[in-house]
């Protein structure tokens, strides 16, 4: 019985280190981290719920062009500038960027965002059928 548990953590413990391994290539190749985000869609709207923490408002960028919307920033480091030892770095600093095709008929003119507690909100207002 304990071995099946174990292989369970042992594959967990896998499945993370691939997701990181997938994100620290992802950051690699493109000098862009991404943050993790959600998207949701009502009747009236398309939500979109962004993990930002650690940032101005002033340092996030929103820009919808042609189908799509462009949320990008730049997020400091948090650690000391002089460090001993590096024992764990999951945190992403610097640029990121997410793209997001938006397949809807919407208003453009009345996105609006919020920033509240680390999580970017933007709400796109869809147009009646």
């Amino acid at each position: 019985m304990m071995d099946n548990s174990m292989d369970l953590f042992d594959e967990i413990d896998r499945l993370i280190d691939l997701k990181l391994s997938h994100k620290a290539f992802v950051k690699a190749s493109s000098g862009y981290w991404l943050p993790l985000t959600d998207i949701y869609e009502t009747p009236h709207e398309i939500i979109i719920y962004m993990e930002i923490a650690g940032m101005r408002k002033s340092d996030i960028s929103i820009i919808y062009r042609n189908g799509y919307l462009f949320v990008s920033g730049f997020r400091k480091q948090f650690f000391p500038e002089y460090i001993k030892t590096l024992h764990q770095m999951e945190i992403d600093s610097g640029r990121f960027m997410r793209k997001i095709k938006i397949n809807d008929d919407i208003i453009e003119e009345n996105i609006r965002a919020e920033y509240q507690d680390g999580i970017l909100r933007i709400f796109i207002p869809l147009r009646s059928t």
